[in-house]
């Protein structure tokens, strides 16, 4: 699976959670006000590992944008120093 899509469905799945979290709240704060208290703080707790997540293979993404872009200048400084040579 690609960085991109990891990322797509990290970032949904954040935002689904926080709809649910808002939703249990909402349907059970009367009936049960710990048992509400309790599954919304357990999933608003998972939808930030969702987020750290999403940060993290983005994270990764940049670094091997920025390894490849590394390689790409190392190999463009030698052909430079083989064409000065050259004059």
């Amino acid at each position: 699976m690609s960085h991109d899509k990891e990322i797509k469905i990290y970032e949904y799945a954040s935002y689904v959670l926080l709809l649910g979290a808002t939703a249990v709240f909402v349907i059970l704060r009367k009936s049960s006000p710990q048992l509400s208290t309790t599954l919304t703080l357990l999933i608003l707790v998972v939808a930030v590992l969702m987020r750290m997540f999403m940060e993290r293979a983005r994270r990764k993404t940049y670094e091997e944008e920025n390894e490849s872009l590394k390689a790409d200048l190392k190999h463009l400084t030698a052909l430079l120093k083989k064409e000065k040579g050259r004059e």
